[in-house]
């Protein structure tokens, strides 16, 4: 009875869990890209424990990647077996779309309060901008080719706008 955790994440990983045998906190470091197989000699409760334990902080079973994943912060466990080195890429892939969908929610929350704040009104100030216009494009290094996955689009905020529209703030 094994328990393989992975770090499908860029960063090096160092988790805490409270082992479920003696009950003493335990740190295991998971470098970039691998994985580290724990409790050999667990039996299936205090397994479960420790399972609890990861995914309280986020982790999912590795058999989730090839499904849409949502937010997804990069660690990964399967029980009794290692995880598969394509399914610790699928999961660094899930890794950087919550990462470019989370950029893009905040550059959406920072023009409509851009735009908000333009348009305060003023005693002293007459009326600000008509339209707020934001464009946000992922830049790539010069040495890398472009994969037609990268971020790119512009919201417009105009003082016309349509009421029945709700923005994904």
């Amino acid at each position: 009875m094994t328990l393989a955790i992975a770090n499908a994440t860029k960063a090096n990983l160092e988790f805490q869990y409270r082992e479920p045998v003696n009950n003493l906190v335990q740190t295991l470091r998971i470098y970039s890209g691998s994985q580290q197989v724990i409790g050999q000699k667990w039996t299936n409760e205090q397994k479960a424990l420790v399972i609890q334990q990861l995914e309280r902080y986020g982790a999912r079973d590795a058999a989730e990647v090839y499904g849409k994943m949502g937010a997804f912060h990069g660690i990964t466990y399967r029980n009794d077996a290692v995880i598969s080195e394509d399914e610790i890429k699928l999961g660094h892939e899930a890794v950087v779309e919550t990462q470019q969908e989370r950029s893009v929610r905040e550059a959406t929350k920072a023009a409509l309060g851009f735009d908000r704040a333009v348009r305060r009104p003023n005693e002293a100030r007459r009326v600000g901008a008509k339209q707020t216009r934001v464009e946000v494009e992922q830049q790539i290094d010069p040495r890398s080719r472009a994969t037609g996955n990268e971020v790119h689009f512009d919201l417009t905020v105009d003082l016309e706008g349509r009421k029945d529209v709700a923005l994904p703030v």
